[in-house]
């Protein structure tokens, strides 16, 4: 496995992680999950883009990722697992720059999918970095792992020729999740709260 730190050490980069033939049976399970329209980029902006399955703890791919990150993945270790999900993007479909989560410790992980890429494909990741409005592009190599903090602007970009699968984990601290949860009982289910973390009787924790 190989593994890169970049802007300033926020984003992890996790290549060679899996073999090929694992590769591609996480690819067919992701496109065969059950897809819905209409994952809200931020509340600022609400225009659906893409598809999304949310909530995959029951999925291979699930359980691959989460034995990875408590593993390999120091950066999310004792954090609470806050939303899985896999999100789907048709043909040059492109979302809007946005955030995962406003708390500061508060992590998100995305895995690539697919089996094949090309530098002309398209399909990457890309994170607003600094107030001197440079823009990060992280490749969607198959196979690849990447974690940064939810609080980074970022953004997905379609492939040219084919769908784009990614699957993503989004961790808070045990402490953001238990107030959420209260939070919830207490006042209700606003219109874009979401993450099976508010539902979880037992918290699903890294190394917990």
């Amino acid at each position: 496995m190989i593994v890169g730190s970049h802007i300033d050490g926020r984003l992890k980069i996790y290549d060679e992680a899996f073999s090929s033939e694992r590769i591609k049976e996480l690819e067919t399970e992701c496109a065969n999950l059950k897809f819905t329209f209409g994952a809200y980029d931020n509340v600022e902006n609400p225009v659906p883009t893409g598809m999304a399955c949310e909530g995959i703890t029951n999925t291979a791919t699930f359980k691959f990722l989460w034995e990875f990150c408590e593993k390999n993945c120091p950066e999310v270790n004792k954090l609470a697992l806050w939303k899985s999900s896999c999100n789907f993007f048709a043909p040059n479909e492109n979302a809007l720059y946005h955030n995962d989560d406003d708390t500061p410790e508060a992590i998100t992980l995305i895995y690539y999918a697919n089996k094949f890429w090309d530098i002309n494909d398209g399909g990457e990741t890309k994170l607003f970095t600094d107030a001197k409005k440079m823009i990060y592009a992280v490749a969607p190599i198959p196979g690849r792992i990447i974690t940064f903090p939810s609080t980074m602007l970022h953004t997905a970009t379609g492939f040219r020729h084919k769908q784009r699968f990614t699957p993503a984990l989004k961790f808070v601290t045990e402490e953001t999740l238990k107030r959420r949860q209260t939070n919830i009982k207490e006042e209700g289910l606003g219109p874009h709260d979401s993450g099976e973390g508010l539902q979880q009787n037992k918290i699903r924790i890294i190394n917990g």
